[in-house]
């Protein structure tokens, strides 16, 4: 009879599995795709293709679609019947009912990928995939009424721009921080949000659109920045999704945040970083988090994390990663 622990063992086990199972699914790799979608897929993954100047081949569609190759023949065959695609050669072309069609799937992921970073619970990780999902789903109509309500927004979160009605689609400004040399000053404009795991590790590492970075040090592995006043290494394939606007600018000094107060000390706000968006955003703000008010760290959990502050004479509990987008100078208080 199997002890009680290896039933244990079994059950996780069980578990683990069940839950990155649906994991795959949710991420599309199992998820049932209707033929318009996979359609409408590779209609955005030539578009962008071509937009960056790399042409789009069937095996790097397989890939991007997860799709078999002969299946991914027989879906071009069908969007070249519909007057989608154009193939001669080998070179894969969109036809001017094509382009509309990839110009509208953008506009949706990018605009909703906006509204995701100003008005929702997700985060910036969930941004790209929720956004994948949503955009065959969009109206014109909805996209109109999403434009309109946020001023029609000229960028995503990630630095790509976003299109209006009619408008031609545009690649996003930069060149990759890989190809920098030593001594660059400039502006982050764009990340990649694919593949995950390099956008995981780069929002780790704390890297946002509209960060200033200089290059200090690179060799045929690594690249080395500096960024408010610390130094960040970076493996030259995560550079190449980095895409920086050389304009020389200095890079700011290290700015202290909420995070490093420690019980007892007080500082006062500065600024909340531009990476906060949205409802958190707007959070802070309605708690009288602005430029000038002073706060004090009161206490800390057991653990160290979260910490309670005096905030206008309330007492608010904010975690380490909540309290690092809040940047101050520290004060003494009488």
């Amino acid at each position: 009879m199997p002890s009680p622990l290896s039933l244990l063992i079994a059950g996780l086990i069980v578990l683990a599995a069940t839950y990155f199972l649906w994991r795959w699914y949710d991420r599309g790799s199992l998820r049932r795709r209707s033929q318009r979608e996979l359609t409408e897929d590779a209609l955005k993954y030539i578009q962008i293709r071509l937009l960056e100047e790399k042409p789009p081949t069937l095996d790097s569609l397989a890939g991007v679609l997860n799709l078999a190759r002969d299946k991914t023949v027989a879906l071009l065959v069908n969007m070249e019947s519909q007057g989608l695609i154009t193939r001669t050669e080998g070179k894969l072309t969109l036809t001017e009912a094509g382009s509309e069609r990839s110009h509208e799937l953008i506009r949706a992921h990018r605009l909703w990928e906006h509204y995701l970073a100003e008005d929702s619970g997700y985060s910036p990780l969930e941004w790209h995939e929720q956004a994948e999902k949503r955009e065959h789903q969009l109206t014109p109509a909805e996209m109109d009424a999403l434009a309109s309500k946020y001023s029609y927004p000229s960028h995503d979160p990630h630095g790509d721009p976003i299109p209006s009605t009619g408008e031609k689609l545009r690649r996003h400004a930069g060149e990759t921080l890989s190809g920098a040399p030593v001594g660059t000053r400039g502006e982050i404009v764009h990340l990649e949000d694919e593949p995950q795991a390099i956008a995981e590790e780069l929002d780790n590492l704390g890297l946002h659109s509209g960060m200033l970075v200089e290059v200090v040090e690179r060799n045929d592995e690594a690249i080395t920045l500096v960024s408010n006043g610390h130094r960040l290494q970076l493996p030259v394939m995560a550079a190449d999704n980095i895409f920086v606007e050389a304009n020389g600018q200095l890079v700011p000094q290290a700015q202290s945040s909420l995070k490093d107060l420690q019980r007892g000390q007080s500082g006062r706000v500065l600024a909340i970083a531009q990476q906060c968006r949205g409802a958190e955003r707007q959070r802070f703000m309605d708690l009288g988090i602005l430029p000038g008010t002073i706060i004090r760290a009161e206490l800390t959990s057991p653990g160290g994390d979260p910490t309670a502050y005096l905030i206008r004479d309330a007492l608010i509990a904010l975690r380490a990663d909540q309290a690092n987008y809040i940047k101050i100078e520290p004060v003494e208080e009488e």
